[in-house]
């Protein structure tokens, strides 16, 4: 049972913000029932957090509230958010303790990035050590919380530019039952091309999902003029090597996407580790 300041001074030696880039930090969820709210709130005030509030809406009989989030500096505005108030949020919350595995949430708006903060919520589940966790019903019980990060989209796929070089464009899409209601994530050039608008026949593309937390992405790309001038140039260059020239680009691509999540699910499970380290400090402690 790790107290704030010890979770801050936990995610402080992490350096999330250079470690990380699109990840806007790293904080724990705690279920709450909501006729133990008032509890629950002189709890958590009386943790070196006086100000400390909940923000909910709906009548759920039980809330997810953001206990810990940092650095809070950048995250204030999301400090105390029941995500369980809101549909897609607490879809993602519920799996996560359910199935008991690391889960991306469906595309939302992050509360602390605005306009600017399409993204997801990363949940990781934590239980009890050694309690059964080997079905639904046991799982719920034995939960401690959620470790979750905030990720914006824009921020986690900054720099593919640099990597493209300008040969390839891509975009990043949410998948959905029905094709035609993909939304757009991310789109490098900022230019979109529609299913119906004609391209040159040289250019090359790729279409490829990517499953990351339950969750199904679309990476689309293109190769661009730029391409086509390039393999124009070098004469030796056959149609088959150029090929390979792009799929070693797509792979450079699907790593960095990836890159971040896989490392985001390595913290989750050493801040785990860490709770669990701390846990049982305590109760050696005791016995003591």
């Amino acid at each position: 049972h790790m107290g704030r300041l010890a979770f801050r001074t936990c995610v402080d030696s992490r350096q999330i913000e250079v470690d990380f880039p699109g990840l806007r930090g790293l904080g724990f969820i705690e279920r709450v029932d909501r006729e133990e709210l008032p509890g629950f709130l002189a709890k958590e005030r009386a943790d070196a957090a006086p100000n400390f509030d909940v923000r909910t809406s709906g009548q759920a009989p039980d809330l997810f509230v953001i206990k810990f989030i940092e650095p809070l500096k950048k995250n204030l505005v999301a400090w105390g958010y029941d995500v369980g108030s809101e549909a897609v949020r607490r879809t993602g919350a519920q799996r996560a303790i359910d199935t008991g595995q690391p889960t991306l949430t469906g595309r939302i708006t992050l509360v602390q990035a605005g306009e600017k903060g399409v993204g997801f919520l990363f949940f990781m589940p934590l239980y009890r050590a050694g309690a059964p966790v080997d079905s639904i019903e046991a799982r719920r019980k034995a939960l401690i919380g959620l470790l979750y990060t905030p990720i914006v989209v824009t921020e986690l796929m900054s720099g593919m530019d640099h990597i493209t070089d300008g040969l390839i464009d891509f975009e990043l899409l949410a998948a959905a039952s029905d094709a035609q209601s993909e939304s757009v994530l991310f789109d490098l050039d900022g230019h979109l091309i529609r299913a119906d608008q004609r391209e040159p026949a040289e250019t090359l593309h790729h279409r490829q999902p990517v499953v990351i937390g339950g969750q199904t992405l679309i990476l689309q790309t293109r190769t661009t003029g730029a391409f086509k001038a390039e393999t124009q140039n070098l004469t030796a260059l056959s149609f088959g090597a150029a090929g390979s020239l792009l799929s070693a680009l797509l792979a450079g691509m699907f790593w960095l996407s990836s890159m971040n999540q896989v490392r985001a699910e390595a913290l989750a499970h050493r801040m785990t580790q860490d709770v669990r380290d701390s846990q049982r400090k305590a109760e050696n402690a005791l016995r003591g």
